[in-house]
């Protein structure tokens, strides 16, 4: 586990249980390579959504990937566009496959 580079992945647990998580990767795209760092897998467990972990999870890796020199984050998501567009992501793009296993919008954050 990296705590000071990347990759690395930050986990929420709630009484001893993993109930979320979010990984930071280098790069993420071949046709976005010039772009880093990429946000990858925000995950939380269905019983746990709408209690705030994933905005807390976003919130530690934006942090940290401040902390290290970024001043730009990136993701792509063929799914949750509204909801990171919400915490003031920007699309930047789309991504086709086979890059991607769906059609994606690549998005940014300045942080």
């Amino acid at each position: 586990m990296n705590r000071d580079s990347l990759p690395m992945t930050l986990v929420a647990v709630e009484d001893t249980i993993p109930v979320g998580s979010v990984t930071l990767l280098e790069n993420q795209l071949e046709p976005y390579s010039n772009l880093a760092p990429w946000i990858a897998s925000l995950f939380v467990l269905a019983q746990y959504r709408g209690r705030g972990i994933g905005s807390r999870l976003m919130r530690e890796v934006e942090r940290f990937a401040s902390s290290v020199g970024y001043n730009s984050i990136y993701l792509f998501t063929h799914t949750a566009k509204s909801y990171y567009e919400a915490r003031g992501w920007h699309a930047i793009g789309t991504v086709e496959p086979p890059d991607v296993r769906y059609t994606s919008v690549v998005m940014s954050k300045q942080i």
